[in-house]
């Protein structure tokens, strides 16, 4: 009884917080459409006011985190223009972040997930918020040896030149033990994802999953064979346009790190 009380307690309180995250994006009119349930009751328990009953915090955390829910969500927050995507205004908000989070580990709560895997990016909020969700370990793929003493994996991925970007995991951060769930924010050739993948495999870990917040044009699919869910949170068929400034950026930082 007392377990049961206290799944209640924490299913009305994980309510409460998902309607504070929406709050910023939603009024409270548009929120009662998604949830059924009077503008004025959501105000009071936005405001903490009042505590949901159970069944109307079901209904609220069932909703909004439904799969494909999601989608509505994080458009409201991505920068698009002109074929240029912005995921920081996701990243840097931390009602999103717990959105995200949230609606993984409703997802995945009972796969038992012991690392979430992410390439080092600006991904790696995200993947942290979720990895504290699903009370797991956060294992970052750096393009750098930052350990001389640490025994590394080694995986290669191609940029859209060609070039090879190496990856590098600590060989004692993954295990055959391991339930792993691979996170990304930007998706678009999959060979990042291919790299993370070939570490997952060569660890003879499980792969749980693959999340993708967004995912653009079709060729990462044919990238990927995995009997794993693979999720992409939003799917665009238009490529990316290419900003040069950001590719030198990135391409200078690391030719000037050590390997």
């Amino acid at each position: 009884m007392a377990s049961n009380r206290l799944e209640t307690i924490k299913l009305q309180l994980l309510a409460i917080r998902v309607l504070r995250a929406l709050k910023p994006l939603y009024s409270y009119r548009e929120l009662a459409k998604l949830v059924g349930l009077p503008p004025s009751m959501l105000c009071r328990y936005t405001r903490g006011s009042t505590i949901p009953s159970p069944e109307h915090a079901k209904r609220i955390v069932e909703y909004v985190l439904e799969e494909g829910r999601l989608r509505d969500i994080v458009l409201r927050k991505l920068d698009v223009k002109e074929g240029y995507i912005d995921t920081r205004p996701v990243f840097s908000d931390s009602s999103m972040l717990f959105l995200v989070s949230a609606y993984l580990a409703k997802k995945y709560g009972g796969a038992k997930v012991t690392k979430v895997l992410v390439p080092e990016a600006r991904g790696i909020p995200l993947a942290t918020a979720i990895a504290l969700e699903l009370d797991a370990q956060l294992v970052i793929a750096r393009r750098v040896k930052d350990n001389p003493y640490e025994d590394y994996i080694e995986s290669i991925a191609l940029d859209n030149t060609y070039n090879p970007i190496y990856f590098y995991v600590p060989r004692k951060h993954i295990s055959y033990r391991d339930r792993v769930l691979i996170v990304d924010d930007l998706v678009e050739s999959g060979q990042t994802l291919r790299a993370l993948l070939a570490i997952v495999e060569h660890c003879k870990a499980k792969l749980v999953g693959v999340f993708i917040l967004v995912a653009v044009g079709g060729a990462w699919r044919k990238n990927l064979d995995v009997e794993a869910p693979v999720e992409a949170v939003l799917e665009l068929s238009r490529p990316l346009a290419r900003n040069p400034l950001r590719e030198i950026h990135f391409k200078n930082h690391y030719e000037q790190s050590p390997s």
